[in-house]
């Protein structure tokens, strides 16, 4: 339904009583919709190529183009700038320079390299607690203690100091770094530091991953079974969690139905 898209200008009335399921090969004419901005009105002439229409106005910053099959009509939306990218959601386990125990929720992460994590921290105190222990601990966040990890990451060290503990969570001291593992996460990625760069207002950290503490209960064939882990993503379009969905295809072979 095009008259409830929120746009400055809209695209009306095909000639020849098109519907808006159907295009013919007619001009168009951009025109002010009823009670939104009144830019300059801009017309064109269709062309057809394989029986496919396109039709492209600008309003405001946004730029908008209509794409008619001829059978169905599909529209997209050009914006400046924008991002959705949905990350896993991630805690990092560090500990304080009077070694007790922290962690906060990070979502700008994600393997960086065979063997690497990379993370954008803004500046924080986790941030101190890496550049002077030289590791850390990813744990990727679960459905299950969602509501655990989320207040991790609302609620800062500096002011509760035992925000873990509050959160239901315990440590185990990893053995490969000086880092704590939260028992109650069942996948653990212990990380030295191999690379600290300030950049884009915070600071990358690239970890190596010098081992990986996993729970039986999250195995099958001796493989991380993301069914059973359950993590969740970061969605920064709704500001909102989301949950993992199953197998849908093997990868890299799905498509060889095309070659």
């Amino acid at each position: 339904d095009l008259s409830r898209i929120n746009l400055s200008i809209l695209l009306v009335y095909f000639s020849d009583n098109c519907c808006q399921k159907h295009l013919c090969d007619r001009k168009y004419v951009a025109a002010p919709y009823p009670g939104q901005m009144r830019l300059p009105a801009r017309s064109t002439e269709l062309s057809s190529a394989d029986n496919v229409y396109t039709a492209n106005m600008y309003s405001s910053n946004v730029y908008t183009s209509i794409v008619c099959t001829g059978k169905e009509q599909t529209m997209k939306q050009s914006f400046e700038s924008g991002m959705i990218v949905y990350h896993p959601v991630l805690l990092v386990a560090t500990y304080n320079l009077d070694d007790t125990p922290n962690a906060m929720l990070v979502a700008w992460g994600g393997q960086a390299g065979e063997k690497q994590i990379s993370l954008s921290i803004t500046p924080h105190r986790t941030t101190e607690n890496i550049v002077a222990n030289g590791g850390f601990v990813v744990q990727c966040a679960t459905q299950q203690l969602l509501d655990a990890g989320d207040y991790v990451g609302i609620v800062s060290g500096d002011k509760v100091p035992d925000k873990l503990a509050r959160a239901g969570f315990t440590v185990t001291k990893s053995t490969k770094v000086n880092a704590p593992i939260i028992d109650q996460l069942p996948v653990a990625f212990e990380c030295k530091v191999v690379e600290l760069k300030e950049e884009f207002d915070g600071t990358r950290v690239v970890g190596e991953v010098v081992g990986m503490e996993v729970d039986d209960s999250v195995l099958t064939d001796g493989k991380i079974d993301l069914d059973k882990v359950h993590p969740v993503v970061y969605d920064n379009v709704m500001n909102c969690y989301r949950s993992v969905g199953p197998n849908i295809a093997e990868a890299y072979s799905v498509g060889k139905k095309f070659q």
